[in-house]
């Protein structure tokens, strides 16, 4: 038995893809009425209410996998009452917690419950991104990386979430590139970081900029400038291409001696009706396919000391 819990968009996604895969035998767990009417007239499927912990009290069975799909700010507490309950493999939303403190408390109780907790970064998962690691491991040794996460501020500072997703916005969000280039490039060894900048909704800064050495041996650098124009991408380089994910979702090569970039030619076709990424995902996390590249609790606090790191240094103005 598999149990969605929350209502929201990532819930429909999860949804669609548990449909498209034949899979019947789960239960969609929410909160309000309100929410659960506006879940079922997009699935016509209907949550059971009220909360997790009074779904799991009135319940017989409790799910043996779980997807979360809740609000940043609800995730930690939910996995936790999970953890406690007995469920045994847990696919959780980004990102998970938004301390270290948090995803430790995880890991202690999912360690005592023999439990595993994966971090749900789709992107891993794309088509463009799945062809660019085949082509890494064609070309190495891979030699540099860089990538860049800037948000749109003048759109983010009116979105309705609560205040402590809008302060750990890089945590929330922004991580979605970080881990992709941490995973494609291989995490950090050592790394130096600027913040710089002001936001009325973003704490730490608005402009960040970094350098360091992964573990692969590449050279990184990164920038994101939240008040200046910009999208999220990745870059990697070899000594036969350049690799550009710009947008996430498309792959475009520039060979040595070449100005210019090419689109590479990827199937798409499994993306074309889902959350890009998303199907591939969920048939990693349900054992469906021989794919090992989820994101593992264990990695994710690895990477998080450096997300941290990131966003922690002392201003310079």
């Amino acid at each position: 038995m598999i149990w969605i819990i929350g209502t929201g968009g990532m819930a429909v996604d999860y949804v669609s893809v548990l449909s498209y895969l034949k899979i019947t035998d789960f239960k969609v767990v929410g909160r309000g009425e309100e929410s659960a009417a506006i879940f079922k007239s997009k699935t016509n499927i209907s949550p059971l209410t009220g909360g997790l912990k009074k779904v799991l009290q009135e319940s017989e069975v409790y799910p043996e996998f779980a997807i979360v799909a809740v609000g940043v700010e609800a995730l930690e507490e939910v996995v936790v009452t999970l953890l406690t309950s007995g469920c045994k493999k847990i696919l959780l939303e980004k990102p998970g917690a938004i301390t270290t403190q948090g995803l430790n408390r995880i890991k202690e109780i999912a360690d005592k419950h023999s439990s595993e907790v994966y971090i749900a970064y789709n992107r891993r998962f794309y088509s463009s991104v799945m062809e660019l690691k085949k082509r890494i491991l064609e070309e190495l040794p891979l030699r540099s990386f860089q990538f860049e996460f800037t948000e749109w501020s003048h759109r983010i500072k009116d979105v309705k979430k609560p205040d402590i997703v809008k302060e750990n916005w890089f945590i929330a969000n922004s991580t979605h590139v970080v881990d992709l280039a941490f995973y494609l490039g291989g995490s950090p060894i050592i790394m130096n970081s600027l913040i710089s900048g002001e936001s009325g909704w973003h704490k730490p800064g608005s402009i960040f900029t970094g350098s360091g050495k992964s573990e692969s041996g590449a050279l990184f650098s990164y920038i994101a400038d939240w008040e200046a124009p910009g999208r999220w991408g990745v870059e990697i380089n070899t000594s036969k291409s350049k690799y550009i994910l710009r947008p996430l979702e498309k792959l475009f090569r520039q060979e040595i001696g070449s100005l210019s970039s090419v689109e590479v030619e990827i199937d798409y076709s499994e993306e074309m009706t889902m959350k890009p990424g998303l199907l591939r995902q969920v048939k990693a996390f349900l054992g469906e396919s021989k794919n090992n590249d989820l994101c593992t609790l264990d990695s994710h606090i690895k990477n998080f000391y450096w997300y941290e790191k990131m966003v922690q240094q002392t201003n310079e103005n």
